[in-house]
């Protein structure tokens, strides 16, 4: 039985290889086992076993409410100005004084209670300034640094919290890149963005220093696909979701279906996603696959796919008919998902991807960023004054603390003030 899953274990990592030049070569097997022991070290420990995880599997186990896996939630009212709302953010980041929201073309910093401070950075043609801001922003909590990627410079800008400028890193390399993660002060990492994955030397991932310079290059054998001859006729998320979990970091490869450890520069095989509504490779590029499911964040926002905690893995999958939350439970090894909602008139479709807030607001929760271990998302003042009634006589019915703070700004929210921001620790 150890023989055949070693031997496992060995071809679903030769799946992806990690080279330091720009070669697709895969690499040996005796190879990927020495690197894998070099790479391996006590805080990054990968899994002894590739699990298996049914995640695209029928599932009819429906609950909604947010304190099944919610240790903790809390709502900060953002200063009325400058105006934030989901539409103009791409990315929120916290560390453990400072709340930045991020657009294409501003970064905002907030303090822990919402007080707005300062705009970081600004946009411009100059050589402390961007001129558009990919996603997502990246914190150097340790250095207190804030991480931007200037998309149409090529370049990496780098403000301390105080706001002051401190560097820029070119990444003019041939590579489709995107996706910025900083893991540590001395690696960072890009993903390979949607139009890589016709390119026959686009890593997957790319790993670079604090000064810029490259460190390494990882590759998969899934691609290069064809281009196709349909317009706009390729599917996918713009880049793979790639999370933090317990100081660990983890990716998955859009069309692999499987979860890596990224264990310093090496790619390590920890979980395969199973089910019997799982897709194949082929049918990740193409427009009509019915009711089979796929792991599918929102456009501009590349790490709503996946949230990790130490109790749950969760989910976002899509398909034809449906969108929703499926909710693994690593623990008792079974699933739950989202449900409660009426298909759209025209498309019939279901739009389930959202918790309902049973603790403190009753509010849906519908989580499009992460940070700092917290499920974050904006609950627009439209759908708070909408149903103002039902959250006071909620406010009421279940009394709390921090539901007390909330209900004057509660009572006296106008349609068009800003958003509240809503932050949840999964158990």
């Amino acid at each position: 039985m150890k023989t055949i899953l070693s031997y496992f274990y060995i071809c679903v990592f030769c799946l992806f290889s990690c080279n330091a030049d720009n070669k697709t070569k895969p690499l040996k097997a005796d190879d990927v086992i020495a690197e894998e022991k070099n790479a391996s070290n006590e805080k990054d420990e990968p899994l002894d076993e590739i699990e298996r995880i049914a995640v695209f599997s029928k599932c009819t186990n429906y609950d909604n409410n947010l304190s099944t896996v919610a240790a903790e939630v809390d709502y900060i009212s953002l200063d009325v100005e400058p105006p934030v709302s989901d539409f103009h953010t791409t990315d929120i980041q916290i560390s453990d004084e400072y709340i930045f929201v991020a657009g294409i073309y501003h970064i905002y910093q907030y303090d822990k209670t919402g007080k707005f401070i300062r705009t970081i950075g600004s946009r411009g043609n100059g050589p402390k300034e961007y001129v558009q801001l990919g996603t997502p922003i990246q914190i150097d909590r340790d250095n207190d640094l804030i991480y931007g990627l200037d998309t149409n410079r090529r370049r990496i800008v780098v403000y301390r919290f105080d706001g002051s400028f401190s560097k820029a890193m070119s990444y003019k390399y041939e590579d489709d890149l995107g996706g910025l993660t900083v893991m540590d002060s001395t690696r960072i990492v890009f993903r390979q963005v949607i139009g890589g994955r016709f390119h026959p030397n686009s890593p997957i991932l790319h790993f670079i220093n604090g000064e810029g310079k490259k460190i390494k290059a990882c590759y998969s054998h899934l691609y290069p696909i064809p281009r196709p001859t349909e317009r706009n006729a390729h599917l996918g998320p713009d880049t793979n979701p790639l999370w933090e979990s317990d100081g660990k970091f983890y990716s998955l490869e859009y069309g692999s279906d499987t979860i890596f450890q990224i264990v310093k520069d090496s790619l390590i095989p920890t979980r395969i996603l199973t089910g019997d509504l799982k897709l194949t490779f082929a049918e990740h590029f193409i427009r009509n696959y019915g009711k089979k499911l796929s792991i599918f964040p929102y456009v501009l926002r590349p790490n709503a796919g996946i949230f990790e905690s130490d109790l749950y893995l969760i989910f976002k999958l899509s398909s034809q008919y449906e969108d929703y939350y499926s909710v693994y439970n690593k623990k008792t090894k079974t699933f739950h998902r989202t449900d409660y909602d009426v298909p759209e008139e025209k498309s019939g479709r279901k739009n389930m991807a959202f918790f309902i807030d049973d603790m403190i607001l009753d509010l849906p929760f519908n989580p499009q960023y992460q940070s700092q271990g917290k499920a974050i998302a904006f609950v627009p003042a439209t759908k708070i004054c909408e149903k103002k009634k039902e959250v006071l006589d909620f406010i009421a019915k279940h009394p709390s603390e921090k539901g007390a703070k909330l209900k004057t700004i509660i009572q006296n929210m106008q349609e068009d003030d800003n958003s509240l921001l809503m932050l949840v620790r999964f158990k």
